[in-house]
């Protein structure tokens, strides 16, 4: 399990894409088909990111975080490949 950030000054760029094509070219190279990942339901960008890349929810744990009330715990999951990545 690994995660992925970009800094807030280095966003709208164009890396978390890159940063995710590579992770998911290294997936299919090992014969990997499918991957799944976990987002903060607060994190708009990066939601919207993973679905225009086709990602789809594939589970939601409302209200995961005590300090975090009303952000949800999503599970996103792909085959692969993905066509937008």
């Amino acid at each position: 399990m690994a995660g992925l950030g970009v800094a807030p000054v280095a966003r709208r760029q164009g890396l978390a894409r890159k940063l995710i094509h590579a992770a998911l070219t290294a997936v299919e190279a090992r014969g990997g088909d499918s991957v799944w990942l976990r987002v903060l339901s607060s994190n708009v960008g990066a939601v919207a990111l993973y679905s225009a890349l086709g990602f789809a929810e594939v589970a939601r744990f409302a209200d995961a975080f005590e300090d975090r009330p009303g952000v949800d715990d999503l599970r996103l999951s792909a085959q692969l490949p993905l066509a937008g990545a």
